[in-house]
């Protein structure tokens, strides 16, 4: 109890004496993202299909690519030049990514990632008018959103019952992160580049717990008493699949959340001064 006292009081003296401001964030966000339950998806695929393929799956999702907005709290504490830096805000984060494989006939198997987190950063640092640099803590919400099609020569784009696994796949998860962050500039503008390791904190690969994919395409009727047909989850070994669908999903051959790595972002610091 004396040390969340004292604590406490250090704090409330820091912010006595501290610059508080608003700030509101606009950039790029950058996530080349490693994400292994989509890579046995890709290989299994590409196997399965090797005769009629021109151009198969890559073995990953390319780099997440997307924007960022997010407004916080910005109190720092100097004197002259340097002093304390403390952060926190929150946002969101929009990333997309592709990944497709193309038959000899010129249609196409397309897969798109669409990514939405809800985000919250905590900075600890060293900052004066014009600078900053800091450790960082974030905090994610993650929204998935992947659109399996598939595209006839004509151009036609398919989410129906004329291919497997065609549908509208979400999942939703919680992530954290940690890295840092160095932002340069004016007195009231900043451009920030950041880097943060995200990873899932709180289970293992495989965990029955981990969300997957599932469809929300209104395809879950039955289909000569296969209810998995069409997929009602994405599978993972696309060979079991095809084999036996309702093995497949009986053996909870789904592809998992278990997506991690860097990710990057370079934005726009906009401070807006509440005292002097």
């Amino acid at each position: 109890m004396k040390k969340i006292i004292s604590l406490s009081i250090l704090f409330c003296v820091f912010c006595i004496n501290a610059n508080a401001q608003i700030n509101i964030s606009i950039g790029e966000t950058f996530y080349p993202l490693n994400a292994p339950g989509f890579q046995t998806f890709f290989q299994t695929y590409n196997e399965e299909n090797a005769t009629g393929l021109k151009t198969p799956f890559k073995s990953d999702f390319p780099a997440a690519k997307g924007w960022s907005i997010r407004g916080g709290f910005i109190i720092r504490n100097h004197d002259n030049d340097a002093g304390v830096y403390y952060n926190t805000s929150i946002g969101v984060n929009h990333l997309n990514t592709k990944n497709e494989a193309v038959f000899q006939n010129n249609e196409k198997r397309k897969t798109d990632l669409q990514i939405r987190e809800l985000a919250t950063d905590v900075s600890l640092g060293v900052g004066g008018d014009n600078f900053h640099i800091a450790i960082n803590g974030t905090f994610l919400a993650r929204y998935n959103k992947l659109l399996c099609s598939y595209e006839f020569s004509d151009g036609s784009q398919s989410f129906g019952l004329d291919h497997y696994i065609n549908g509208v796949f979400t999942a939703s998860r919680l992530c954290a992160g940690y890295g840092a962050e160095v932002g340069f500039g004016i007195k009231y503008l900043q451009v920030v580049f950041k880097a943060a390791k995200i990873y899932k904190p709180f289970l293992e690969d495989g965990s029955v717990y981990l969300n997957y994919y599932e469809d929300l395409a209104m395809l879950k009727q039955s289909y000569n008493g296969a209810s998995s047909y069409p997929a009602e989850y994405l599978p993972a070994d696309y060979h079991q699949f095809v084999a036996d669908q309702l093995t497949s999903e009986s053996n909870n051959n789904f592809v998992y959340i278990n997506d991690r790595g860097w990710q990057f972002g370079l934005s726009l610091m906009f401070l807006i001064p509440t005292n002097n």
